[in-house]
Parts: C-alpha cells; sequence; structure tokens
C-alpha cells in the first residue's frame, strides 16, 4: 500500500498503522517519527560576523564563515566551490567546522584582486536529510592579511641578483621592522612562502628559493634581531621578456 502525503503541511509526525480484515483481526504498528520535509537547507555567508556582499572585501578567508539552516532536519555542505580572481581559478575546497552548524573553508593560496571583473565567487552546495539540495553563490573581493603591495620592479632578464654600481640590487624587498600580534619584535628566521602567478612570463628567485608560474614553494627569511631587510628579486631564467606577478607570504611572525 502506498499513501500521498504530498499536500500534508511539512513537519514532524508520528506514524502509527491500524490494520483490520475482514473477521475484524485488527493489528497495530507504531513507525515511530517522520519528518515531511521539502524545503532545502538555507545558507548564510558571513565575514567578520557581517553577511558578505558582491562589494563586500574579505581580508583573508579564514575568517569567513558558512552558516546553515534547516527547518526540519540536519543540513550539511555536500561541495564548496571557489571560482574566479585575477587568474581566473576554479578550485573545490574542503572546509572544517567552526561552530554548530557553522563552517569554514579550507583554502588554496589565493592572489589578491584590485578590479571588480577579478572578483571571487564562492558556491556551496548544502543538503539535508531528505535531499532537498541547493547550491548558493556569493561574489567577494579579496585581499591577504597584512598585505604589503610593492611598486612595479623593473630588472633586466638575467637569472642572477644584479646590483648597481652603489650595490643595491636592481629588484628588491625591503622591510622594516616587522612586529608580531603581541608587538613584539619578529626576530629569527621566519617561515614563509614565495607564489608566482600561473600566468606570469617567468619564474621567480628569492632568498634561496625558486618557483616557477603556478608554484608556491617554501622559503625562510632570517630577521636577524628584527633588522630590516633588503633582499633580491630576480628572474629563474634568463632571456624571458614580460612581466611576473609574486607574492610572499608569512603566516605567523614569530
Amino acid at each position: 500500500m502506498a499513501y500521498d502525503l504530498s499536500r500534508q503541511s511539512e513537519g514532524k509526525y508520528n506514524v502509527e498503522v491500524n490494520i483490520r480484515d475482514f473477521f475484524q483481526n485488527q493489528t497495530n504498528k507504531t513507525f515511530g517519527e517522520i519528518a515531511l520535509d521539502n524545503t532545502p537547507p538555507t545558507v548564510a555567508i558571513t565575514f567578520d560576523g557581517k553577511p558578505v556582499k558582491d562589494d563586500t572585501v574579505v581580508y583573508g578567508l579564514e575568517n569567513l564563515r558558512i552558516a546553515l539552516a534547516d527547518n526540519l532536519t540536519t543540513p550539511r555542505i555536500t561541495r564548496l566551490q571557489l571560482v574566479g580572481g585575477p587568474t581566473a581559478d576554479n578550485v573545490e575546497l574542503t572546509w572544517s567546522p567552526a561552530g554548530k552548524d557553522t563552517y569554514m573553508p579550507e583554502y588554496p593560496r589565493l592572489f589578491p584582486n584590485f578590479e571588480p571583473s577579478e572578483n571571487y565567487s564562492i558556491s556551496v552546495t548544502v543538503a539535508d536529510s531528505q535531499s532537498n539540495t541547493k547550491t548558493y553563490t556569493q561574489k567577494f573581493s579579496y585581499l591577504p592579511n597584512n598585505l604589503v603591495q610593492l611598486h612595479n620592479l623593473r630588472t633586466l632578464s638575467v637569472s642572477s641578483p644584479l646590483k648597481t654600481t652603489d650595490g643595491v640590487p636592481l629588484a628588491y624587498l625591503s622591510t622594516n621592522v616587522l612586529r608580531k600580534t603581541n608587538g613584539e619584535i619578529a626576530k629569527g628566521v621566519q617561515n614563509a612562502t614565495l607564489t608566482v602567478r600561473k600566468d606570469a612570463a617567468f619564474g621567480i628567485k628569492f632568498n634561496g628559493a625558486q618557483a616557477a608560474p603556478g608554484e608556491s614553494v617554501e622559503v625562510q627569511i632570517d630577521m636577524g634581531q628584527g633588522d630590516n631587510l633588503l633582499l633580491p628579486v630576480y628572474p629563474s631564467e634568463n632571456g624571458k621578456v614580460g612581466t611576473s606577478e609574486f607574492m610572499i607570504q608569512i603566516d605567523e611572525l614569530k
């Protein structure tokens, strides 16, 4: 036997079946609680506790939160996708819990976008226990935390740290004293990552590390006793002409 419950209001019901035959023999069976749910879960994407909008600038995806809600059953994420940006990325993301029915994305290294046409979009596909599913998409701009943007560095297409007559590298990264979150001066060896955009014309060498276009490599930077730094940056191969955008990221100063 089949029963059509499509016109029944959504909600949770206790199901009990009573069966009687021609001879008035009767049996009852309780099937427990069932949920009639045709509505997919909802998603709220926030940054620092505020809703993300198309013109929101997200500083570090670690502060992005995805909150799920469902009227009757338990919601879950089934897919998380990040697309767009200056290099037209299309990445499947994983996620981790950040509270009850709240999650944060685990993300690759992203380049900042400075033009509206380079915005990122995050798509969240969710489902509930009744297999109701829906995909939500939200655009945003992205900038890393503590971003320092350099001016354009011009150098010769030579894979060597060339210097001027007064001993200054043609292209270099310089820093003043860097401080940790508690205000103390960062000293000693710092672990960093050198990433070169995948559309770069050539790879980059920096402080003993070399990264090809589209590659991220680990690099160590010795801050000494908190001294100012001047570190050369130069092409990884000779004879290449064009532009190469790169990023040096220190996740945590120590």
